[in-house]
């Protein structure tokens, strides 16, 4: 599975590549990380002191992405602990999260203060990882709320599908 997304602006807005077949809007080369590929997933790393919120939305995101790849990514509290590809989960309003993302790039500034926003970015060779995912939360609920839609948007799968009776395929 690799997420596209859109070039300079680090806004996640494409698609994927799946079975051979890139769907997107349009042809501009986009930053791309595999979130799984050759069976290797990326791991999920959050800070140990981050909302209980924050880690329940990441054990979803790691049961939805083993639901439709086969695959477990690892849930881990530091970047120390990963190699290679990563998504960082991180919220504003916790000093731990915040730092963890800006440890990788990702400025937290522009959400303080605000309430339930969220933004997405895709980075190369940062943190001293080949490849970072990050969703960075003003607070809990920003934060829970970016992971969701990602995985809605992007991995095309319904965030609450077991409420719906209708379980992801496996994809990947």
């Amino acid at each position: 599975i690799r997420l596209v997304t859109k070039r300079g602006s680090g806004v996640v807005c494409a698609a994927f590549f799946a079975n051979g077949i890139l769907f997107a809007q349009d042809a501009t080369p986009r930053p791309v990380i595999d979130i799984v590929k050759d069976s290797k997933p990326a791991y999920i790393v959050l800070a140990k002191d981050e909302h209980k919120g924050v880690m329940a939305a990441a054990k979803d995101l790691q049961r939805d992405i083993t639901k439709i790849t086969g695959v477990t990514p690892n849930i881990v509290h530091s970047l120390g602990e990963t190699w290679g590809k990563c998504i960082v989960l991180g919220s504003a309003d916790c000093p731990a999260g915040a730092a963890l993302l800006n440890s990788v790039g990702v400025a937290v500034d522009d959400l303080k203060g605000k309430w339930e926003v969220f933004k997405v970015r895709v980075l190369n060779n940062v943190g001293g990882k080949e490849q970072v995912l990050a969703i960075a939360g003003s607070n809990v609920r920003g934060t829970v709320f970016g992971i969701y839609d990602f995985e809605q948007k992007q991995l095309g799968v319904d965030p609450f599908w077991f409420w719906a009776d209708h379980e992801p395929a496996t994809r990947g």
